[in-house]
């Protein structure tokens, strides 16, 4: 009977709702499953990687990473040191990259070692330390091969770091065998950076891997990304010419687009690169004295030394525009007093010569000394000249 009254009032309640136009539900609706990014350090870590060697896309790789980092992932800390380092997606700050490098490092990251390494040697927001930068090269090198990170490792970063190594002789002997074995991996695994495919490319017209025949004793760059000195003429030049093997025309060519983007976004290093593609005409750019002296002097004038030394070398060699050596000694001195050994050279030329100043070889051997204390060998060549030419004064030459 109970059972019976109960069918009859829910029979009842369903008319009623029917009758106001509306339906009982047959049940209740679970919710709807809604997606969600992932959020989690470990997606962000993996996404902000991808934008950073796949797409190239910095700026958004540089996000992800500042948000991921307190992970304490030596992954995130490693990326994000080395866009801070390099400005890639932000603006180069030795002072944030090297503590996140650090601790990449002590980690057991194998890239951290050598961005470590680097940051050292060239006094990149640590003071130099050539002894620990050498320690860390070491590291880096008996790091990477031991783990086989020519055979597992699927970006040419770390291969080029060891071509790097071997071919100027970081932190081990110099091995040209191994250095070029390095350098045709990491052409062959890709994703490289733009600014290391030109160091790749610069690598090569070094001699110190590849066919090319080798420059005498190649010494190794205060940083590693700067590209290497150039040589000062003894005489005007019609042209400057640099013997660019085909392994680096193909990397000055895959690396231009890369460098044009970076310029545009502010990178100063890019910009310099762009007035050595124009100065020497690289990668299929047509050699413009006139168009590298604007790249290197927007870059000089953002404080890039190896740029403020090339403007000084067009000023001084008469390239494209009249010699003009008081901007010569102006550019040289600024590059100078930031160690640069170009600039110290040029000075020394100017010295040497009495271009611009009165001629004065003890003067002149100074500052060659201050450059050939840096590995520059051309300043070396000349201090023998100074010394040949005023014998008595060799003391005060190398005062």
């Amino acid at each position: 009977m109970k059972r019976s009254l109960s069918i009859i009032l829910l029979l009842a309640m369903l008319l009623c709702l029917a009758a106001c136009g509306e339906t009982a539900p047959a049940a209740t609706a679970a919710p709807e499953a809604t997606q969600t990014p992932d959020d989690s350090p470990e997606a962000m870590a993996a996404e902000a990687e991808r934008l950073f060697y796949d797409d190239a896309d910095y700026a958004a790789a540089f996000e992800k990473l500042s948000v991921a980092e307190i992970s304490g992932f030596a992954e995130v800390q490693e990326l994000l040191g080395t866009c801070y380092y390099l400005g890639l997606g932000t603006d180069v700050d030795y002072d944030e990259a090297v503590p996140l490098l650090t601790r990449a490092a002590d980690q057991g990251s194998v890239p951290a070692m050598y961005m470590l390494a680097a940051a050292n040697y060239a006094g990149n927001g640590a003071r130099k330390d050539t002894d620990k930068a050498g320690e860390l090269y070491r590291k880096f090198v008996s790091a990477a091969e031991s783990a086989g990170i020519e055979e597992t490792d699927r970006y040419g970063r770390v291969l080029a770091y060891l071509a790097d190594c071997y071919g100027f002789g970081r932190g081990v002997t110099k091995n040209a065998d191994k250095a070029n074995d390095y350098a045709e991996k990491a052409v062959a695994a890709g994703k490289l950076c733009a600014l290391d495919q030109v160091r790749l490319a610069e690598g090569y017209v070094a001699g110190v891997f590849g066919k090319a025949e080798p420059t005498p004793d190649p010494e190794p760059t205060g940083d590693p990304y700067a590209v290497p000195d150039s040589a000062v003429n003894t005489e005007e030049p019609a042209a400057e010419v640099k013997t660019v093997p085909a392994e680096a025309e193909a990397l000055y060519s895959s690396a231009l687009s890369g460098i044009r983007a970076l310029a545009d976004c502010g990178n100063v290093k890019a910009v310099k690169i762009l007035g050595d593609y124009s100065f020497y005409g690289l990668g299929g750019v047509g050699q413009d004295y006139l168009k590298a002296l604007e790249y290197y002097t927007e870059a000089g004038e953002q404080g890039d030394a190896d740029a403020q030394a090339q403007v000084g070398y067009i000023y001084q060699n008469a390239c494209g525009v009249e010699a003009d050596y008081e901007k010569a000694m102006e550019w040289n001195n600024r590059a100078a007093q930031q160690g640069n050994a170009q600039g110290q050279a040029q000075i020394g030329w100017l010295y040497h010569h009495g271009l611009g100043v009165t001629q004065n070889l003890d003067e002149a051997g100074r500052w060659y000394t201050r450059a050939a204390d840096q590995g520059n060998t051309w300043a070396e060549e000349r201090l023998a000249e100074t010394e040949i030419t005023n014998p008595q004064s060799s003391f005060e030459a190398h005062a």
